[in-house]
């Protein structure tokens, strides 16, 4: 048996959702995406089925004499037919088309974009915040292309297939007021003719919690139960990329220290005249290849484990914020909830008008509540796979990382 055995890698070709969902779905006719649940109420486009991503390039277009931007190339194909696409699209436009997922579909779990950088105009000629934002993006757009509805959304098939003016004349419309169901926040601003003393005691009983908690429904809990994992999970995973960022570190210094080993067993050899110190230069040479090796072991731990880390951290993230959008109205109905029991007991006539109104914020959280834990069961599954295949590669790397060290280290 081999001393260093190999760890297979996860299959280059594919990223981690399409492995996950290539062996969770159930047999079917769509072979390369996830099950259509239509949980969404959208209409199917077989265009967006199988459908392959990329982003082949971008391109710096100058704003003015300070400013600029990025456009990204983005290429999309179905396989073995003739229906390619490409398009350009700034950063800005993703953060348009999140904006409209958010608003449009507030159960699901939107994939998270690459950070925006403050210093982003600055940032343009740097290779290295262009690369990572490219693999974000690149990220975003395929677990959109793998979400089972999402890929269907209207928003989302603009984006990717129409062209410019297209686009921009469907951007420029969904900035037009009305375009969004507003929830009602607070019944305060539906009553002008109630006192606001009256209305501002109920509020603060509220926030100060005199008012007795509704019960808990099994929505409650199970969404609870799921925010504690995923909270677990955030935090395990910052850990890990911390620890992968020190790794790196401390893998670099040793390459450096390997590296000065070398230039001081070297120079040693050069004052052996009668070549009886041969093996202080055979040390210098294979140290010098041990500390190559270091070299490359520290940027595995410091661009590659920690940015994949990252992207899947902010993907848990993008999760617990689904989780606190879904919360944060169930707040809001209790807190109407109060409002509209004390305007009751005052035998004010508006209550049943506002009661009406935060039926609208009931229903909507009944929606929201169902294609939130489905999302979340698919989430939770995929995260899973995500890291295994990240500790299965971090096998592989450290198998084949010893297996250089041990022929570095005995070379001739």
């Amino acid at each position: 048996m081999n001393d260093f055995e190999e760890v297979k890698s996860p299959v280059a070709e594919l990223n981690s959702s399409e492995i996950f969902f290539k062996q969770k779905r159930k047999p079917s006719s769509d072979k390369n995406s996830r099950e259509w649940k239509n949980k969404l109420n959208l209409k199917r486009d077989v265009s967006m089925d199988n459908r392959k991503v990329e982003i082949t390039g971008f391109q710096l277009i100058k704003d003015g004499y300070l400013s600029s931007h990025k456009e990204y190339k983005i290429k999309s194909s179905l396989p073995n037919e003739n229906d390619e696409k490409e398009i350009s699209r700034r950063y800005s436009d993703f953060e348009w088309l999140v904006s409209q997922l958010l608003n449009k579909y507030p159960g699901c779990i939107i994939p998270p974009l690459p950070e925006k950088n403050p210093l982003t105009n600055i940032n343009q000629e740097n290779e290295v915040f262009l690369q990572n934002r490219k693999r974000g993006l690149l990220r975003f757009l395929e677990k959109m292309i793998q979400h089972p509805d999402l890929r269907y959304a209207p928003d989302f098939i603009s984006f990717l297939l129409s062209n410019d003016i297209e686009f921009n004349t469907l951007v420029e419309k969904s900035k037009k007021p009305g375009s969004f169901m507003p929830i009602v926040t607070s019944l305060i601003e539906h009553m002008p003719s109630a006192p606001m003393s009256f209305l501002s005691n109920i509020y603060s009983k509220f926030v100060e919690g005199e008012k007795m908690k509704s019960e808990k429904s099994e929505n409650d809990h199970t969404i609870d139960n799921h925010d504690s994992y995923i909270t677990f999970l955030e935090s395990s995973l910052t850990e890990l990329t911390k620890y992968a960022n020190q790794m790196g570190t401390v893998e670099k210094d040793q390459s450096n220290v390997l590296l000065d080993l070398s230039s001081n067993l070297n120079e040693i050899s050069k004052f052996d005249k009668n070549n009886k110190l041969d093996v202080c230069k055979k040390m210098s040479d294979n140290t010098e290849q041990c500390s190559d090796v270091q070299k490359e072991h520290s940027k595995y731990f410091n661009e590659d484990l920690e940015l994949k880390l990252k992207e899947i951290n902010a993907f848990v993230i993008a999760a617990k914020s689904a989780i606190k959008r879904r919360n944060e109205l169930k707040e809001i109905i209790e807190k109407n909830d109060a409002q509209i029991s004390e305007l009751e007991r005052q035998r004010n006539g508006k209550y049943l008008d506002m009661l009406n109104v935060n039926e609208e914020n009931k229903n909507r959280l009944e929606e929201i509540d169902k294609v939130l834990l489905d999302e979340l069961q698919d989430f939770e599954g995929e995260i899973i796979f995500e890291i295994d295949q990240v500790a299965r590669d971090f096998m592989a790397h450290q198998t084949r990382y010893a297996k250089k060290m041990y022929e570095s280290w005995t070379a001739n």
